[in-house]
């Protein structure tokens, strides 16, 4: 998938819409393999990488992920063979990694996406690169928790009486709001009532602004909770330290960040709702920080790159899972089958898939973080 668009269409970053259909351009491209079945979703997130000049920019999808199953503690495997977090937004910046250092490992004469510096084995992003994400839904955790009425948009919209600095410390739970099922940090999994067990205290559960793990259901024995941050957790991260690893940071001058997030609106929910929820999991519930007399938190906050423009576009994702239920209800009364997956909850995949410029599909399987082998194993056997 290539495309061209003139510079005048939007200030910097593509239509609304443009990066959105990308990434599903190219994810209906795939193959079939690690895909959702038919009753299943999943969640959805690519990459693209734009070259601007004075007159036009391209495009291309360079990183795509699926999935949304994480690693219990009692399944981390210590000497790094397994990937806790099969979250699709953990798994694109996986693949993004692995495209960019691959791209490192070229002579400097054949690199793509870096120029060195006048440092001996340092490397900067070319000035005339960008990286854009693409997200099916708010990322888990605090992103996903907004507002999903209209009456309780316009009653925040009168009440602006608080300062700003105020209203991003704010951890009260959001009335009238889409639920997260990631888990405040502290929670220790299914151990009885009171403080750090598995029941919830109700003055917690959904404030907003706190950081989390990983969704999960909350009857889950300590050994089976996993330790991986929430997503919202993790982006927020990468807008103030740069997505690039620790490893690929050693050759870099400056931290990589994506110049615009997209994200497909939620059924149920105002732009501005999502838009606010994400602009405050990735940057304003730690702005006081900053405000931090602490002069390496000053110096670390000044040399934050700056957040990135949040799109909130009306495509859809195929394998969402409220599409899914969707198409089921369609089902109904049609055929027996149809009807009879409409009674059950939708599933979500238990496979991820990732996939970067370059190379093929990697299929893993999400609870476990490990690589399928079904096709080696049938070619071991006959």
């Amino acid at each position: 998938i290539f495309r061209e668009w003139p510079l005048s269409m939007e200030i910097g970053v593509p239509s609304q819409s443009h990066i959105a259909k990308l990434v599903l351009e190219k994810y209906s491209s795939l193959p079939k393999n690690g895909k959702p079945q038919p009753h299943e979703w999943t969640v959805l997130a690519g990459v693209v990488r734009t070259i601007s000049t004075s007159s036009k920019q391209s495009s291309s999808v360079v990183a795509i992920a699926t999935g949304t199953k994480c690693v219990g503690k009692k399944h981390v495997n210590k000497s790094g063979d397994t990937l806790n977090d099969c979250h699709a937004e953990t798994l694109v910046r996986r693949a993004l990694v692995r495209y960019l250092f691959e791209d490192l490992l070229k002579p400097v004469d054949k690199m793509v996406n870096f120029e060195p510096t006048e440092e001996k084995g340092i490397f900067r992003l070319s000035p005339a690169l960008s990286f854009d994400l693409y997200i099916s839904q708010p990322p888990c955790g605090d992103a996903s928790i907004y507002e999903t009425t209209l009456v309780t948009v316009r009653k925040r919209k009168r009440d602006e009486t608080l300062a700003e600095e105020k209203e991003t410390n704010t951890t009260n739970p959001i009335p009238d709001s889409n639920r997260t099922g990631a888990k405040v940090v502290g929670w220790q999994g299914n151990q009885g009532n009171g403080p750090g067990s598995g029941e919830w205290g109700q003055g917690s559960k959904q404030n907003a602004g706190l950081t989390r793990l990983k969704s999960g259901r909350s009857d889950l024995p300590k050994e089976l909770v996993t330790t991986s941050m929430s997503c919202s957790d993790k982006l927020c991260l990468a807008t103030y330290a740069g997505f690039q690893s620790a490893l690929l940071s050693r050759f870099l001058r400056s931290p990589l960040t994506f110049r615009s997030l997209t994200i497909s609106r939620p059924p149920d929910a105002l732009k501005e709702a999502v838009s606010n929820a994400v602009s405050r999991a990735l940057w304003r519930r730690i702005a006081r920080v900053c405000t931090s007399q602490n002069e390496t938190v000053q110096a670390a906050c000044l040399k934050s790159p700056g957040p990135p423009e949040i799109i909130i576009c009306e495509e859809k994702f195929e394998n969402h899972r409220l599409e899914v239920k969707r198409k089921l209800a369609e089902l109904k009364g049609s055929s027996g089958a149809g009807q009879q997956k409409l009674g059950r909850k939708v599933p979500a995949s238990g496979v991820a898939i990732n996939w970067y410029e370059g190379v093929g599909v990697e299929v893993v399987t999400g609870a476990f973080g490990r690589k399928q082998v079904k096709h080696i194993l049938i070619h071991m056997i006959s």
